[in-house]
C-alpha cells in the first residue's frame, strides 16, 4: 500500500509492507538514503571571502536539479506509480534526473558542480577555483579585484559550465 502525504514543500511517499500485525515495517524513503559528504564551503566563508573583491559576482544554476541526469540503470532505483482514479490502470513512469525532496540529491549536485571543477583544473585553473570554492548550493557568490578580471570570469564560467 502507497500512502501519499502532503507537506508545504514535498511530497513524501511512505511504503507498507503489509504482513502479521506485529510485523507491519514503514519504510521512509529519506530515512535510508545517506546525506553525502559536504564539498562547499559553508555560507559564512563565502560571505566573508565575497567581501574582500572590489567587484561583486553572483549567478544562480537554472534549476539545478532538472539538469542532473541520472544514469539508465539508476532510473529503475526512482520510480513513480500513478493512476488518475481507483478505477483506472496502474502506470510506472521511470524519472530521468536528480528528484527533489530526497536527502541525496543535495550531495549529488553539489558532487556534480565538484566534478566540474576538477575536470576543468588543467584548462583554466582560476574558474575551477570558482568552482569548487564559491558556489553555495547553485548560487556563485564570488568576486575580482578589477573591471577587467570581472568581465573576462563571465564567459569563461559559462563555457565551463557549459550553458
Amino acid at each position: 500500500m502507497l500512502k501519499k502525504r502532503k507537506t508545504a514543500f514535498q511530497l513524501n511517499f511512505e511504503l507498507y509492507l503489509m504482513g502479521p500485525v506485529s510485523l507491519r515495517i514503514l519504510i521512509r524513503r529519506n530515512s535510508v538514503l545517506g546525506v553525502g559528504q559536504v564539498f562547499q564551503p559553508d555560507i559564512f566563508t563565502l560571505l566573508v571571502r565575497f567581501r574582500v573583491n572590489k567587484i561583486a559576482l553572483t549567478s544562480d544554476i537554472k534549476q539545478m536539479y532538472k539538469q542532473i541526469l541520472s544514469d539508465q540503470v539508476d532510473q529503475n532505483l526512482q520510480k513513480i506509480v500513478w493512476r488518475n482514479s481507483s478505477d483506472s490502470a496502474i502506470k510506472g513512469y521511470r524519472l530521468s534526473n536528480a528528484t527533489y525532496g530526497t536527502s541525496s540529491t543535495p550531495f549529488f549536485a553539489t558532487r556534480c558542480l565538484h566534478q566540474l571543477g576538477l575536470d576543468s583544473q588543467n584548462i583554466n585553473p582560476k574558474i575551477s577555483n570558482i568552482i569548487q570554492n564559491s558556489f553555495y548550493m547553485d548560487d556563485l557568490i564570488a568576486g575580482a579585484k578589477s573591471n577587467i578580471e570581472a568581465i573576462a570570469l563571465i564567459p569563461n564560467s559559462l563555457e565551463t559550465l557549459d550553458v
